[in-house]
């Protein structure tokens, strides 16, 4: 994968948990589309849109620590930034995950 790529990933999922983000924004594109195909009854539509977003988030941040595992072994001067990217992406993950969460 390209620096170009990740870097493309890397602005997909940036600010996810923000309405007018990219990530956030495809999500509610995807659900609104389903529910106007399908017509689902008592759909949570909010719900749908941030499990939505979590899950591509998740896959996302997969890909990137994947890139970025192969980059630490090049260019090591990249490994506090990578470091820095990391904790910022499991930060986001874990907002998104307590954002579905169901209350009690």
């Amino acid at each position: 994968m390209s620096q170009e790529k990740l870097d493309s990933l890397r602005l997909i999922i940036q600010r996810a948990d923000e309405h007018d983000s990219l990530l956030g924004m495809m999500s509610r594109v995807a659900v609104d589309t389903f529910i106007q195909k399908h017509s689902p009854a008592k759909i949570n539509r909010n719900q749908l849109v941030d499990q939505i977003t979590q899950d591509i988030h998740r896959q996302i941040s997969a890909l990137i620590y994947q890139q970025e595992e192969s980059l630490i072994g090049q260019k090591p001067k990249l490994e506090q930034e990578i470091n820095f990217s990391r904790n910022q992406r499991r930060i986001e993950q874990k907002y998104l995950q307590e954002k579905i969460a169901p209350t009690r």
